[in-house]
């Protein structure tokens, strides 16, 4: 009978070079194909992002300022927000989610150009830009909210054709003015209120004439005329109710004039604010910060901001 014959020990050195010499050729191109795998995800989610920041320019071109060396910043949770990019972001090389810790720089030189940057790097964040008649830059925000002694003049009167449109929010429970003009104590001309878990107008008449909703104190966006009520999906008709009419001017955050007891200025956030006088749009409200960060509502119509005329300061998010 024949002996089965065994691997040499050349045999074997010879093998397991050529193994060897396989890892060596192969294995580095297998990495560096993974690597690149990665990296075009990565470059893929940028550029993703990049694109969901251009639209938003594209859609809001007048508020980005055109001129060289100018930088904004929009953080990725805002575009998230704002339906832009679908959320969470996530960093594909560690599974990280990035949509709160992001901002996209964008540096206007003859061109917008994006950067994907923490934001820590970024001076301003959200930088839409608004300037004022004397060329002075307000940024936008999403609301400025009262805590209780802030109010706001409109500098603006209503008469019979007047309609208002607002959205906003109400941060506390209780019995706060949110929009009116009085000319005494004893005369509710006009006056919008939250009262609890109640919604009421007033023309004129305090006790006999007052529309109520109940509210859940959710964002409600409002519509208020001399004939009708909006409040969401709730409309109402209410007629002519006395005087929608006073020689002072309205404010926003509480009631100009002569309160009465009990009345007391808003907890809430305001969204937009817009005053109309026969389908004239004559007040533009919409919240901003000044370039001290001091919160104000800037009218779109006069290109001016108006200042809280009560104390302490807005708050603003």
């Amino acid at each position: 009978m024949k002996k089965n014959k065994g691997f040499t020990l050349i045999e074997i050195l010879a093998v397991v070079t050529i193994i060897g010499l396989i890892f060596i050729l192969v294995i580095p191109k297998i990495t560096t194909s993974l690597k690149n795998k990665k990296s075009d995800v990565d470059t893929t989610t940028t550029n993703l992002v990049f694109s969901a920041t251009k639209l938003y320019v594209s859609d809001h071109s007048s508020k980005f300022e055109k001129t060289d060396g100018n930088v904004s910043c929009m953080p990725l949770h805002q575009l998230v927000k704002k339906g832009y990019l679908d959320g969470p972001v996530k960093n594909v090389t560690d599974d990280l989610d990035i949509t709160n810790g992001k901002s996209v720089r964008i540096t206007y030189n003859k061109g917008f150009k994006y950067e994907l940057v923490d934001n820590g790097e970024c001076s301003v964040v959200y930088n839409e830009i608004l300037k004022d008649k004397d060329g002075n830059k307000y940024t936008i925000v999403e609301y400025i909210e009262s805590t209780g002694t802030q109010y706001i003049d409109t500098d603006a009167k209503l008469t019979q054709n007047s309609k208002i449109e607002m959205k906003m929010n109400v941060t506390q429970a209780g019995k706060y003015a949110i929009f009116g003009s009085r000319t005494s104590a004893t005369e509710n001309n006009f006056e919008v209120m939250n009262d609890y878990n109640n919604f009421f107008l007033d023309f004129d008449n305090y006790l006999n004439n007052r529309v109520m909703k109940g509210v859940n104190f959710d964002i409600n966006e409002i519509e208020i005329s001399n004939n009708r009520l909006k409040i969401g999906d709730y409309v109402k008709s209410i007629g002519v109710y006395g005087k929608f009419e006073t020689p002072d001017n309205a404010y926003v955050f509480y009631i100009s004039g002569n309160p009465a007891g009990g009345h007391e200025k808003a907890k809430m956030r305001l969204y937009y604010c817009k005053i109309y006088d026969n389908d004239t749009l004559v007040r533009d409200y919409i919240p901003v910060i000044d370039s001290s960060e001091r919160p104000c509502l800037f009218d779109k119509v006069s290109k001016e901001c108006f200042y809280n005329q009560g104390t302490g300061e807005f708050l603003w998010g």
